[in-house]
């Protein structure tokens, strides 16, 4: 985790992944475009390591599966087709915002070249930064260029990238090149760890670090992970997939994420009312407009962020949501329900009732005992009964009892340890079954 400036100096995650060479005698031209395509689409801030120079060909290599990949994660407009490859038109297709249609598909991308020879003083970073920062500008620049493959070629770069930045490494020293090197950050140049030094600190500075967004909305980790799971599906054949196959995709994972987003948020609000850690009983009225708050807040979030694809698609996983939601709700309505003080009070309203009438009848029975053999049969049944019916009430509610029991000496250890009497019964909930009666704190030093 590691402040961003970008998010109000909120931590975020920061997750750092190497790919294997690409270009090489080993790595196919389609395992290559698949490398490209997922590191793209998954990246916030791409980092492309070229040797000596900002090559043309590295540009259309770029340009090429950059533009790919944009058909991948665009929002999708009423005219494009539907999931079935006809025309879906106006009815079928949840219209993006004209903001996000207009969005770049993707953030930042960062040219590094290594084994750089052109600096002019190599111990003066600064100097190098502006060096390489004017020579990236000369190769990025569109003015001037006649040829129309190489206009073509940076525009589709700048316009799928938010951002373009180019750095510049020196050759690490001849000692990193031995077989015996061992990893010694000292055997390399000091010019090289200058550098590196700088770009390092540059690219997980706070001022640079930006979270992964897609579709206009900065995801999370959970969400992060499932978008990866569904790249590397598509590519698992080692081939680049239609790219209406990876829209459609990009959008079903999007509107999965909206689901569980709104569930989440559910839960959280539900928590806080009536969760697990919440001990009191709370009003059924009270507690009912608490989930009515909290599943529109939910339902909100979830149409906030389902806004692309066919809304056929878009309202099933909405159904999906609700019935979630609702399931949650019978649950939470059920762990406040065991809470209720008077659940189950008839267990013990209907047996006290029968023994204090047992208890008044044989008091009047037993009046006339001593010259009635039947008073005195009926006072001995009525000692019966009543002794059955208060064991009744013991055994069937023996672990209240213990609850009360626990209860009591938590009360007897607030008050020990110098705490008002009334503000103990007042902040302590009934504890539940399972939990142990809390051994009483030693009394406060004075």
């Amino acid at each position: 985790l590691r402040p961003s400036a970008i998010e109000g100096g909120r931590d975020i995650a920061v997750l750092l992944v190497d790919t294997q060479g690409m270009f090489d005698n080993e790595t196919t031209m389609a395992l290559t475009s698949c490398i490209f395509g997922v590191s793209t689409m998954i990246s916030s801030h791409q980092i492309y390591n070229v040797e000596k120079r900002i090559s043309e060909d590295n540009l259309q290599h770029l340009a090429m599966f950059a533009e790919y990949g944009r058909a991948g994660v665009a929002p999708p407009s009423t005219d494009d087709e539907g999931e079935d490859g006809e025309g879906a038109g106006d009815e079928a297709k949840a219209e993006p915002s004209a903001a996000l249609r207009e969005q770049v598909p993707f953030q930042h991308l960062e040219f590094l070249v290594r084994d750089w020879q052109d600096f002019d003083d190599e111990d003066d970073v600064a100097r190098c930064e502006r060096e390489i920062d004017g020579y990236w500008a000369a190769t990025r620049a569109i003015e001037g260029r006649a040829a129309e493959d190489l206009r073509s070629t940076r525009e589709q770069i700048m316009s799928c990238f938010r951002s373009t930045t180019a750095f510049a490494l020196t050759h690490p020293g001849p000692k990193v090149t031995k077989k015996t090197y061992d990893g010694s950050i000292d055997a390399m140049d000091e010019s090289f760890r200058a550098l590196l030094n700088r770009y390092v600190r540059r690219v997980f500075g706070p001022e640079n670090l930006d979270p992964k967004s897609i579709f206009g909305r900065a995801i999370t980790a959970l969400e992060l992970r499932r978008y990866v799971a569904t790249y590397t599906k598509l590519f698992a054949a080692g081939t680049f997939p239609a790219a209406t196959t990876m829209l459609a995709a990009t959008v079903k994972t999007n509107n999965e994420n909206a689901r569980q987003t709104a569930l989440r948020a559910y839960q959280r609000g539900m928590d806080r009312e009536c969760g697990p850690e919440v001990k009191a009983y709370v009003n059924t009225k009270k507690l009912e407009l608490a989930h009515t708050y909290h599943r529109k807040s939910a339902l909100a979030q979830f149409d906030k962020i389902a806004s692309i694809g066919a809304r056929a698609a878009v309202a099933e996983v909405r159904a999906e949501a609700v019935e979630a939601i609702d399931n949650e709700w019978a649950r939470y309505s059920a762990l406040n329900s065991a809470r209720n003080p008077l659940k189950n009070v008839e267990s013990f309203l209907v047996p006290a009732v029968i023994g204090m009438v047992a208890i008044v009848l044989r008091f009047f029975s037993s009046t006339c005992s001593s010259f009635s053999d039947t008073c005195a049969a009926a006072s001995d049944t009525l000692s019966f009964v009543t002794t059955a019916t208060f064991m009744f009430i013991f055994i069937t509610n023996i672990t209240f009892f213990k609850m009360l029991a626990d209860y009591a000496m938590i009360i007897y250890g607030k008050v020990a340890s110098g705490e008002d009497i009334m503000v103990s019964l007042a902040t302590t909930a009934l504890p539940k079954g399972d939990e142990a009666a809390a051994p009483p704190p030693a009394p406060a030093a004075a």
